[in-house]
């Protein structure tokens, strides 16, 4: 009874032991998990400091006759700023120099999260910077009309928002991938880690089967009494 009482409780022990290991391995978000949500929040503050920072030009008074030309805040552009065929003049070319110098700051902003967290964007907004670049070179140098300025802009930022959609995705698939891997890694050592206790199980069984084998066994002392009654002899062991 005493062996069997410990089995029954090697057992239970061996169970709950499992149970917790298997809670703990389903429950902790696995590293893939973490980096995506490190990533997905670093990307995020960096967009809202970056926005912040846009802002405070976007309202500067300073620039207002700029915003009549063309849309400061990436929004699509009027039907009047797109069909404007006049050429950015010496005032105009300073005015866009001097925001694009201050707005720099704001770019760099969100590159040096890309660069220090979210690595895969450094590539969509370094072409896409370099673009827009290129369409205010040539609208201060008067070789394009704000019109042309800026539907340019416009086709730039689409293909900026298709490259960081695209590099989003890419990243997404590379988390999930991860992710799966990961969580099959732990199943196997789940798996593994029931089956060393079923081994135990057994070698615990096996050994309690050995003790009992080999236990010594006890021969208790018997005694016989016989009693006569006439020709008749009737004896009992005990």
């Amino acid at each position: 009874m005493i062996a069997a009482s410990g089995g029954s409780k090697f057992k239970a022990l061996n169970a709950m032991a499992f149970v917790i290991v298997a809670a703990m391995l389903a429950s902790c978000a696995t590293p893939a998990q973490r980096q995506y949500k490190a990533t997905s929040e670093a990307w995020k503050a960096g967009l809202n400091q970056s926005n912040q920072c846009s802002n405070t030009l976007i309202f500067n008074p300073a620039y207002a006759p700029l915003a009549v030309k063309m849309s400061l805040v990436g929004k699509t552009p009027t039907l009047e700023q797109e069909a404007d065929q006049t050429y950015a003049s010496p005032q105009e070319a300073t005015l866009l120099l001097d925001w694009h110098r201050n707005h720099q700051a704001c770019r760099d902003i969100l590159l040096g999260v890309a660069q220090q967290q979210v690595a895969f964007m450094v590539q969509p907004l370094s072409e896409g910077y370099a673009a827009y670049d290129r369409i205010y070179l040539t609208l201060v140098q008067q070789k394009i009309t704000w019109g042309e300025a800026n539907r340019e802009l416009v086709a730039a930022r689409l293909a900026e928002n298709a490259q960081i959609q695209q590099a989003g995705k890419s990243f997404d698939a590379e988390m999930n991938e991860e992710n799966r891997y990961e969580l099959a890694q732990r199943q196997a050592a789940a798996a593994s880690f029931q089956h060393s206790i079923e081994v135990q199980q057994q070698l615990q069984q096996q050994q309690q089967l050995i003790n009992a084998i080999n236990r010594p066994q006890v021969i208790s002392p018997t005694q016989t009494n016989c009693y006569s009654n006439g020709a008749f002899t009737n004896c009992t062991t005990h």
